[in-house]
């Protein structure tokens, strides 16, 4: 089911679109690892053109949750474009990054020309939901094991993996940025992950996490679907 969620060639046309099509007519702007990027209205939509980006939302007393992760091609602002406002969500460069900034009067110009690109946010916005969908049944369905081997399949889908074969997840993730997404301790990742390995279901290349056994993760992760 995560394969189809996920369409990696809708996903890859997507990512075409936007950085072949949109980003050279934006203004393209660098963000140092650590930025937060807040914009004060809803007027431009941002492409990501190098580096990893991710949605999160902070809490008054700095506790953060993450949304999204977003790699070269993806895009944010979107959904603060479209629905004419701003939302809470604020976007945080996890590494020297830049993204081209697309204004309100170049974006409408070009969807004028190119209705089909209507699609392509379309998707972006899918995407996002589909991924809060899960994380609400992976949280409310899914005991701390669970959740862990749940966003790690979860993750290796949305870089476009096939989940149902062995898989590398293209980027380092710290056991803190895993603990946000599954709203456990950075001890519980810690031992999970050690369980996890013990048991031969992943294993490291380098610092990336590898599922070498997606059947045994599906095993401990209860979906709805």
């Amino acid at each position: 089911m995560l394969n189809l969620l996920f369409d990696e060639d809708a996903h890859r046309n997507m990512i075409d679109h936007f950085l072949d099509h949109l980003a050279p007519l934006g203004n393209e702007r660098k963000f140092r690892k650590g930025t937060i990027i807040d914009p004060p209205d809803s007027s431009c939509v941002y492409i990501v053109t190098s580096g990893y980006f991710k949605q999160v939302l902070i809490s008054g007393d700095g506790r953060e949750v993450s949304l999204f992760r977003l790699q070269p091609g993806t895009v944010f602002g979107e959904m603060d474009y479209f629905s004419g406002a701003r939302t809470i969500a604020l976007t945080k460069a996890l590494v020297d990054s830049t993204a081209s900034c697309l204004a309100g009067p170049v974006l409408e110009k070009e969807l004028k020309k190119h209705p089909h690109l209507y699609r392509q946010f379309i998707q972006s916005i899918i995407r996002k939901y589909r991924i809060i969908l899960m994380k609400t049944a992976r949280t409310t369905v899914n005991d701390s094991k669970g959740r862990i081997c749940g966003v790690l399949l979860e993750l290796s889908a949305q870089f476009g993996n096939d989940v149902d074969k062995p898989s590398e997840i293209d980027y380092v993730y710290t056991h803190q940025e895993l603990a946000n997404a599954t709203g456990c301790s950075r001890i519980t990742i810690t031992n999970v992950l050690n369980e996890l390995k013990d048991e031969g279901l992943i294993t490291y290349k380098g610092k990336n996490i590898f599922i070498a056994n997606p059947a045994g993760l599906k095993h401990y992760y209860n979906t709805f679907w």
